[in-house]
């Protein structure tokens, strides 16, 4: 076996070394572009949250401020108070839910007179879903939501496992993925009826009752009272305490005692207005026989 010359073991060194040089040249350009695109992909998307983030806690403290007011609440009240059902839609509690316009700036949204009654993340109204009866076709409760930090409503109809946050606080996934609503505001018949603190009667009311309607009267009532009529779903009753008379209104799940004219008998209910025409009448809606 015919050893290798020195220059031959020379020669196969210095081709190693250059191609050693070449992919460890190869590697390290490779190395760096995708360090330098990494850097340029995190700027990007920290330049991006930066301006995400901002943008959003502005219309934070814009939903935080127009939900304090609760004016669509008030709207949707004020129909619930007179009819004794809630609204099938905003329009129906109020024409002012007919406007169309979009706001396309925070600041034109700021100024407009609709500011309080407008979810500030889509500047349109605050999404309705009513919670209809199957048996009356009528809405015995509510949800109103705002879109939130996705600025779409992921909620279009009630089911048992509505897409809701628990706050309007945020965090960095939210941001890109958050796919929930905010509950504005909820309510039902059913919370009335079951509502618990101080009851008042329909002697309290006769007391705190203001022509001008400028004070605001108890909504839950409770009283004592001999049925005079019984007609369909609602009783003519006369109050013990102070003789007023009342109409109670039966509410549609009210599953109670049968009665009789004569009986004497404990009625919760919601108060909806007083009429003056012959004798002064109190209207109570929802009742319940307890």
């Amino acid at each position: 076996m015919v050893a290798e010359s020195p220059q031959l073991r020379a020669s196969k060194y210095f081709n190693l070394v250059k191609i050693y040089k070449f992919y460890m040249g190869k590697i390290t350009r490779s190395l760096l572009a995708t360090i330098i695109s990494f850097l340029f992909i995190v700027v990007i998307v920290y330049l991006d949250y930066s301006h995400k983030r901002t943008e959003f806690e502005a219309l934070k403290k814009e939903f935080e401020l127009s939900s304090s007011f609760e004016q669509p609440k008030v709207q949707i009240d004020n129909y619930f108070f007179k009819y004794g059902w809630y609204p099938d839609s905003l329009t129906q509690a109020d024409t002012m839910f007919n406007f169309q316009r979009h706001w396309n700036s925070l600041d034109d949204y700021r100024d407009s007179p609709y500011r309080f009654f407008v979810d500030p993340f889509t500047r349109k109204s605050y999404y309705y879903i009513p919670l209809m009866n199957s048996k009356t076709q009528k809405a015995e409760g509510y949800f109103l939501l705002s879109a939130g930090i996705d600025s779409k409503i992921n909620n279009s109809h009630y089911d048992s496992q509505l897409k809701l946050y628990d706050s309007v606080y945020f965090d960095y996934f939210d941001l890109y993925f958050g796919k929930k609503d905010i509950l504005v505001s909820k309510e039902s018949i059913e919370d009335w009826i079951k509502a618990s603190g101080r009851e008042f009667s329909l002697k309290d009311l006769i007391e705190r009752y203001d022509p001008s309607e400028k004070r605001v009267l108890p909504r839950n009532i409770t009283f004592y009272g001999i049925v005079n009529e019984a007609t369909g779903n609602s009783l003519s009753i006369t109050d013990v305490d102070s003789n007023i008379k009342a109409v109670c209104h039966l509410a549609s799940s009210h599953n109670g005692p049968r009665v009789i004219i004569g009986d004497t008998i404990r009625i919760k209910g919601i108060y909806s207005r007083v009429n003056f025409n012959t004798d002064t009448t109190f209207v109570v809606l929802n009742c319940v026989i307890l």
